[in-house]
């Protein structure tokens, strides 16, 4: 297990009591988080600003973890400075976590060697394990915006984990359409619509899949080949083959554009849900934009075929083992 310095010491610093408040529109259903703290968010790409860059730790609460335990460190997550919800709040609170993925201002995820991004994967996992341990914790998540375009601020490669202590509504939505299915159908939706789709690659435990139904070009999706309904890599062998095939996504992604932005997205599962809930990790190339159609109807207009998608993807991951 990795260090842990406390959730409640902060190096110089105390974390302010945040003010977001949950509304949901009457009319057509969807939730909006309030949150004006997240103004003060800061735009940073120099690395002689960067306060997560090694030397910078006091301008970030405190480590809660760190990899290696000791020395320098490879891996380190703090409390977010500007958080979303307020760990106190009773009925719709929480925190986030930032996971900075390693030292080096310049060099991005996709830039990382397979060993890195395991050692990030099991990072990841061991955080979201103790998280949904804490007491009143409902439902743990971890997302990467990679770029500005995918929602980053500071340029240095990290990523988020969400623990609440509510489920939100478009979650919930979720975990009830695959229960539905499972009384239904006596089977996971995920297991079973994996039998009718191709995989981009696969390995012993994950297999890399165009996404059926992506709301972005050439999206793809990590999917467990056994059914798993919490995220679990907390071992050298699964973390490892995750690890090549999140590698192999996110390179593509660059080659379909250069430049490319991309987020991370984690669609974790609940103690409640084990048997009905499969969870996946969304790969989302931002090579699109969300227009009037999809604010106004909630349609998401998907302006690549999948087999077209299929076979792009295809020839890029070929190309890298060759």
């Amino acid at each position: 297990m990795l260090k842990n310095d406390g959730m409640g010491k902060f190096n110089s610093f105390s974390l302010k009591p945040v003010m977001t408040r949950i509304n949901k529109d009457f009319i057509f259903g969807y939730t909006v988080a309030r949150a004006p703290q997240r103004l003060r968010r800061p735009t940073i790409k120099s690395a002689e600003k960067c306060p997560f860059c090694p030397g910078h730790e006091g301008e970030t609460p405190a480590t809660l973890q760190q990899y290696p335990e000791t020395g320098n460190w490879y891996i380190r997550c703090f409390e977010n400075k500007f958080p979303i919800f307020d760990r106190e709040e009773t009925q719709t609170g929480g925190r986030q976590e930032v996971v900075v993925e390693t030292p080096e201002h310049k060099r991005q995820f996709e830039q990382l060697d397979e060993n890195s991004v395991q050692a990030v994967i099991r990072f990841i996992s061991q955080r979201l394990t103790m998280a949904g341990k804490e007491k009143n914790t409902a439902w743990t998540t971890w997302f990467k915006n990679s770029g500005a375009g995918a929602g980053a601020t500071i340029a240095h490669t990290h990523s988020q984990l969400f623990v609440l202590n509510f489920i939100p509504e478009y979650v919930d939505q979720a975990f009830n359409r695959v229960e539905a299915y499972y009384l239904q159908n006596g089977c996971c939706y995920v297991c079973d619509a994996l039998k009718r789709q191709k995989p981009l690659l696969e390995n012993r435990y994950y297999r890399l899949d165009v996404h059926p139904s992506g709301r972005m070009p050439y999206q793809m999706r990590i999917v467990p080949r056994e059914h798993q309904s919490c995220f679990d890599a907390d071992n050298d062998e699964r973390a490892h083959a995750l690890a090549g095939l999140l590698l192999a996504a996110v390179q593509a992604v660059k080659q379909l554009k250069k430049g490319a932005d991309y987020n991370l997205i984690l669609n974790n599962g609940t103690e409640r849900y084990k048997k009905s809930y499969h969870w996946t990790l969304d790969i989302m190339p931002r090579l699109a934009h969300i227009a009037g159609l999809e604010w106004a109807t909630g349609l998401y207009v998907q302006p690549v075929a999948r087999q077209k998608s299929f076979d792009t993807l295809q020839k890029i991951l070929r190309g890298r083992n060759e």
